[in-house]
C-alpha cells in the first residue's frame, strides 16, 4: 500500500518495464529522475506530520513518514565518533538528529521532533541504536541509518 502510494503521489520510482504497478513481489524498480523535487515539493506543502496522531498510520501520514525519512537520509551526514578509547564509525549523534528535524521545520519543538523520530524507526527503522540498547534519545548517543535493504 505505501509502495502503491508513493509510485503514484510522488513517482518516486517505475517498475523496469513499467509493466507493474508496485507490489510485494520479486519484481525490480528503478526510481525516476524527478523524485527529489516532487518530495521537497510535497514536504513543503503537506502539514507537519506530528499534529497527527503517530500510532495510525494512513497512506498520507505513511507517504509523509517516507518523505521525512528520505530528508533525513539525505541531510544527515554520518561521521565517526568516539566515545571512551572506542571508535564507531558512520554515526550521528541523538541530539543532531533532532536539531536536524527541528532546524528543518518538519517538527515544532524537540519533543515533537522526538515523536517522529519514533515513528520513523517504527515504522522504517530507520536509525539503530550501535549496542542497540536504546531508542532514539535527545542526548550524545550514537546511532547509525538501517541499510535500505533492512528496511
Amino acid at each position: 500500500m505505501l509502495g502503491q502510494t508513493l509510485m503514484r503521489e510522488l513517482n518516486l520510482f517505475d517498475h523496469v518495464t513499467k509493466a507493474h504497478t508496485f507490489c510485494d513481489s520479486k519484481l525490480f524498480y528503478s526510481f525516476t529522475d524527478a523524485d527529489e523535487d516532487a518530495m521537497r515539493e510535497r514536504l513543503k506543502s503537506s502539514s507537519p506530520i506530528t499534529d497527527e496522531p503517530l500510532d495510525s498510520f494512513g497512506p498520507q501520514s505513511a507517504l509523509q513518514l517516507a518523505m521525512v525519512a528520505r530528508a533525513l537520509e539525505e541531510g544527515l551526514t554520518p561521521r565517526d565518533n568516539r566515545f571512551r578509547l572506542r571508535v564507531y564509525k558512520d554515526t550521528v549523534i541523538g541530539s543532531e538528529i533532532i536539531s536536524y528535524v527541528v532546524d528543518s521545520n518538519l517538527a515544532a519543538t524537540r519533543t515533537k521532533a522526538l515523536q517522529l523520530v519514533h515513528a520513523l524507526c517504527k515504522q522504517f527503522m530507520l536509525f539503530y541504536h550501535v549496542t542497540r540498547e536504546h531508542e532514539v534519545k535527545d542526548s550524545n548517543l550514537f546511532y547509525r541509518f538501517s541499510q535500505p535493504m533492512h528496511r
